[in-house]
């Protein structure tokens, strides 16, 4: 009995770790060394990270799309809606596209934590 009691907890946990998705939200990834061309990396805001960073996205509703650490070398798409916000917690190593465009950072940044919200 105390086996089958283990299992639901262990479930739980894996549920509570993964945000719900909705209609209209898709989180892609790609591993280091994954082509650039690949799906993966498809999305209306990319991220890049060259090294470790804590990253969090949330969509205009307050959703999060995307709030772990992003390795070296990994590629993040994410699509939700309007406006998008993000926090950095290592911005000197993460790199960001907006459709297709590269956002700076820097100015955004204090302390090597960027706050940005994107239109």
């Amino acid at each position: 009995m105390a086996a089958s009691a283990a299992a639901p907890a262990a479930s739980a946990t894996v549920l509570a770790e993964a945000p719900p998705a909705t209609a209209g939200e898709t989180v892609f990834s790609a591993p280091v060394g994954a082509a650039a061309s690949a799906p993966a990396a498809a999305g209306l805001l990319q991220l890049s990270s060259t090294e470790a960073s804590w990253v969090d996205v949330r969509d205009a509703r307050g959703n999060v799309l995307l709030s772990r650490t992003v390795q070296p070398g990994e590629s993040v798409g994410l699509n939700g809606s309007l406006p998008i916000r993000l926090t950095i917690g290592n911005a000197a190593g993460t790199q960001v596209q907006f459709r297709g465009q590269a956002v700076d950072l820097a100015p955004r940044t204090r302390e090597n934590v960027a706050r940005v919200e994107l239109q």
